[in-house]
């Protein structure tokens, strides 16, 4: 309460925050372990072999990875969903992909427990406890399993990443509308495709209307839009992730502050390596000039958290960092807006915007090959004041408690004389008057 009105969070504070998160994801963990255990038919208390355990795990992880993880909806239909997700683990056993499957996933975990616990179990019990595992073992396993998915999901996110990339001839980092809508390989091993509506794409900010003849897509902001993500609950989503964040972590590692010169920045960037880029190079003169110009409309100074230097990030690094848009609604990066929303073409569109000379086609010329020169978004919204507006508040906030004490000094000069002229007017019997 005493740092209500402090600016930014302190070190405890984040630490804090990420620890009262992860309790609240394993907590949920640990109740779709409960729900996974029981659609299995094995009781809680009930030291589970590995085959069973196994079974549980890679239910769990269906629950997680699905629409149906809500408890209140698996409380409505929980006979339908015990059935979906039995037939989703019959499915995991026998899954051809290059991927590790949930029935993979489970498997190594149980594995890595136990071969971590090597040294602390007896090798000369007899009585199976070495290959079976307690409801205790379990709760630690889970959230591992979870975390494992997530990676196993991150492997997919590259992947269709790697097939939009091969997509943009131009290194651009947009993908024309009928080469984004082309069948993918099919004997590529991978578990996306490429559905979604104009007006969809549009909303997440992923369409580009500006740099081309023709709309593009922008491959960094429809990575991590809500298509990509496997599942959602009220902890969490199973989504691609950001790869621009980390790109941001060695810039704030290096500036440690919430504003850097230009130049900094052009030094740091050139020297920063992405999945798409490779460091060093020399950033193009027009990039350049364009930091130079973002940084003198703050006094010299480039705010990091400010949207033109996120724009400036999505065109250095194109495939990494998603353009900074602006969603009318910011429900709509949410898995779980358009479950009920239609956002996906028929099989019959999908060949109408595939097909050569379609609306969505462009294959001669898509827009300028410098990224440096295309258009650009000329508005700033800052998230965080930089080092002068903290410098200007603090001022006007001693200017407010300057007038403020001069208030009651005012006031305390005013009920003093009154008071004063009450206790005289008594003994003379003449009327009040007070002055300052």
């Amino acid at each position: 309460d005493d740092r209500a009105d402090a600016l930014g969070f302190t070190l405890e504070d984040v630490a804090a925050l990420a620890a009262a998160v992860e309790g609240l994801v394993v907590d949920e963990t640990l109740e779709l372990l409960k729900v996974a255990r029981s659609f299995v038919g094995v009781a809680e208390s009930r030291r589970l072999p590995r085959h069973l355990a196994r079974e549980v795990l890679a239910s769990m992880s269906l629950l997680h990875a699905s629409p149906w993880k809500n408890m209140t909806k698996i409380a409505a239909h929980e006979d339908d969903i015990a059935r979906k997700v039995a037939r989703g683990v019959e499915a995991q056993k026998v899954a051809a992909r290059s991927l590790p499957s949930f029935w993979d996933t489970a498997g190594d975990a149980l594995g890595n427990y136990r071969f971590a616990a090597r040294h602390r179990a007896c090798p000369f019990r007899r009585d199976g406890v070495l290959h079976s595992f307690s409801e205790k073992d379990m709760a630690i396993i889970a959230p591992s399993v979870v975390e494992r998915d997530g990676e196993v999901h991150q492997m997919d996110c590259g992947r269709m990443k790697d097939d939009l990339v091969s997509r943009d001839r131009r290194r651009t980092g947009l993908v024309p509308l009928r080469l984004f809508y082309a069948p993918t390989d099919p004997h590529l091993d991978v578990g996306f495709a490429y559905q979604e509506t104009t007006e969809h794409l549009r909303a997440i900010g992923a369409l580009d209307e500006t740099s081309g003849r023709r709309p593009q897509v922008r491959i960094a902001n429809y990575v991590i839009g809500p298509s990509s993500c496997g599942g959602y609950s009220s902890t969490m989503s199973l989504c691609c992730l950001n790869e621009c964040e980390v790109l941001m972590g060695k810039i704030e590692g290096q500036v440690q502050a919430p504003t850097t010169t230009p130049e900094q920045l052009i030094g740091l960037v050139g020297n920063l390596s992405s999945s798409s880029v490779e460091a060093p190079r020399r950033l193009p003169t027009d990039l350049i000039r364009r930091l130079r110009a973002i940084g003198a409309r703050s006094g010299g100074q480039v705010p990091l958290y400010g949207r033109l230097f996120a724009e400036w990030l999505h065109v250095a690094f194109p495939h990494d960092c998603p353009f900074p848009h602006a969603a009318e609604d910011a429900a709509v990066h949410r898995y779980d807006y358009w479950e009920s929303r239609p956002h996906l073409l028929s099989a019959a569109e999908l060949e109408s915007q595939a097909r050569p000379g379609s609306a969505g086609g462009e294959d001669v010329h898509v827009g300028h090959e410098d990224l440096a020169v295309r258009p650009w978004v000329e508005e700033e919204v800052l998230h965080i004041e930089g080092h002068g507006h903290w410098a200007k508040a603090a001022l006007a906030r001693s200017a407010q408690v300057a007038q403020f004490l001069a208030l009651c000094g005012v006031l305390f000069r005013l009920v003093w004389a009154t008071l004063s002229a009450v206790g005289s007017g008594k003994g003379r019997g003449a009327p009040v008057a007070a002055w300052l």
